[in-house]
């Protein structure tokens, strides 16, 4: 064996009977073919008895570039005829089952996809199809997510989110414990509840007896699916519809103030982000205006969004401020 093809054993990890009967370099292609010696004897893929080789079948397996040519593997596979399994192809160990990669390009795919590169973009890299690498990181991730263990999961968080235009939606489950998605299944009704209750148990979670606590938006199609499927666990809607809708509150209070009341109308009318912003991103005119507004004595109709056996607000801007978020709080779910 020359000095090449024992560097190319040593790459590669080939070892007897397998081994490098030839390399070449055409059309800007490393190809590199394997053989095996004569008489050479393989294991039944199914108990590991070693055989004598039955017939061979010329498969070719993409490998990583050499440098920046690609780079292949041809290898006439043996196949053994096992007394007690019967005829089947060696594994060969640089390889999956059914694949046309190897293992340390498939690895290498699936590192650039963790980084959040996309497909398209992973496939031009690769020079490859983006079909077969959509392929190659669908068996990964379905390999990996068929062992993943739910059974000490007790809370989840759920929300939907859009897959791609004309009103097409996802629903995922995640767990807020460790930030990972448990299950994600097309549409946003009280059925993605059930299909999530049933993918739960192939994972050794019984959903309806062992979750505790579930988060979600103020769907009425959330709220059914998390009452019949998940019947022990305490409901929260989760932080950012409650603030969007208390924000939505905010503002119809005060559009209607500013039609109403004459007096505030054009203070009002600039005013919409003084009540909806952060207090520390506030410019020094936006607090100004928000401080003129929480002196002056809130208007009759606004204190009437309250029930009548509601306490009387106390005379403080301070205390109004407070009063205020009581208020628009009632009035947000009271909406809801």
């Amino acid at each position: 064996m020359d000095l090449q093809h024992q560097l190319f054993t040593a790459a590669l990890g080939i070892y007897e009977p397998t081994f490098i009967s030839d390399v070449t370099f055409e059309n800007n292609e490393l190809h590199i073919t394997l053989d095996f010696y004569r008489g050479g004897e393989f294991p039944c893929p199914i108990c590991g008895e070693l055989h004598k080789v039955y017939d061979t079948e010329l498969k070719t397996w993409r490998h990583l570039n050499f440098f920046q040519f690609k780079c292949y593997l041809h290898f006439h596979t043996p196949r053994v005829n096992c007394p007690t399994c019967g005829k089947h192809r060696y594994q060969v160990p640089w390889s999956r089952p059914q694949s046309g990669f190897t293992q340390l390009f498939e690895a290498f795919v699936l590192t650039l996809a963790k980084s959040g590169m996309p497909i398209s973009t992973i496939a031009k890299i690769m020079g490859e199809n983006d079909t077969r690498i959509r392929r190659v990181i669908d068996f990964h991730v379905e390999e990996a997510y068929a062992k993943r263990d739910f059974s000490k999961v007790r809370k989840v968080c759920v929300d939907e989110t859009s897959s791609k235009k004309g009103h097409k939606y996802i629903t995922v489950f995640s767990n807020p414990k460790d930030k990972t998605v448990l299950f994600a299944t097309p549409g946003k009704d009280s059925s993605t509840f059930v299909e999530f209750a049933k993918e739960a148990k192939k994972h050794g979670l019984d959903a309806a007896d062992k979750i505790t606590e579930v988060t979600i938006d103020m769907s009425e199609a959330f709220q059914k699916g998390a009452k019949e499927q998940l019947p022990k666990a305490s409901v929260t809607f989760d932080r950012f519809h409650v603030i969007k809708l208390l924000n939505e509150a905010i503002d119809k209070v005060r559009r209607i103030e500013q039609n109403e009341n004459k007096e505030l109308s054009k203070t009002l009318k600039n005013s919409r982000y003084c009540w909806l912003k952060n207090q520390e991103n506030l410019t020094n005119r936006q607090i100004g205006t928000l401080e003129k507004l929480l002196a002056i004595a809130i208007p009759y109709d606004i204190w009437n969004c309250y029930d009548s056996g509601n306490r009387c607000p106390p005379p403080s801007a301070a205390s109004v401020s407070v009063w205020l978020c009581q208020m628009l709080t009632r009035f947000a779910i009271m909406s809801i």
